[in-house]
């Protein structure tokens, strides 16, 4: 599904489509910060750590195009233990947003943190 930002339209692809609900699912029985490992033919990692993954390299993304462009405000300092617990909490209140939307909404939070130091 397309998503507009300003006059922009932009494709996701992946897990960042997937819901909230999702996320709060995969992250149950799971420590904050922590990933859990499946056993079967090979070692995979649970569908939470995928949707961290997914999280840090949205935030990297951005982190990047707000250096090239001079606006915004890098996340920086972002450990996966505050990643984690900050969207458990947030995914928790808006099961039926996008996963994106929820890492959108951090980056906004963190943006008005910045601007009040």
């Amino acid at each position: 599904m397309p998503a507009k930002a300003q006059d922009t339209i932009y494709w996701l692809y992946g897990w960042g489509n997937k819901t909230c609900a999702d996320f709060v699912a995969a992250s149950q029985d799971i420590p904050i910060g922590k990933c859990s490992m499946l056993k079967r033919t090979h070692d995979l990692y649970s569908e939470n750590c995928v949707f961290k993954q997914f999280a840090f390299g949205y935030i990297s993304e951005q982190n990047f195009s707000n250096k090239t462009s001079g606006t915004g405000v890098a996340i920086e300092n972002l450990s996966e233990n505050t990643l984690d617990l900050w969207l458990r909490n947030y995914c928790s209140q808006h099961p039926l947003e996008k996963f994106v939307g929820a890492v959108d909404a951090l980056i906004v939070d963190n943006f008005k943190k910045a601007q009040k130091n």
